[in-house]
């Protein structure tokens, strides 16, 4: 991983795709994960599967960021292996760049 991919991984790590059509249900320019396990295997994912990320930027949603607290505070019972398996399960359609044009 590079250091913009690393970077660029701990601010995204709850973010599914830009809304597109579909009208935003939160406060945000794109669609944040909002599934409690999700939400789990991403902060997981990052801040156990990458250790040279040391934070992550909440999904700037205030009706989120218990989620995010709580995966955080609960994240060594799930593992980088079942939460990498649990993202690498999501459908392409569900998790896209939002940076994609």
């Amino acid at each position: 991983m590079t250091a913009p991919e690393q970077q660029l991984s701990g601010r995204v790590a709850v973010v599914t795709a830009p809304w597109g059509e579909q009208p935003p249900r939160y406060a945000t320019w794109y669609e944040p994960f909002d599934d409690p396990r999700t939400i789990a295997a991403a902060v997981t994912w990052v801040l156990d599967g990458h250790p040279e990320v040391t934070g992550i930027a909440t999904a700037g949603e205030t009706r989120l960021l218990g989620r995010l607290l709580e995966a955080e505070a609960s994240r060594a019972a799930l593992g980088v292996p079942d939460a990498d398996a649990l993202l690498s399960a999501l459908p392409a359609a569900d998790y896209a760049s939002v940076f994609a044009a």
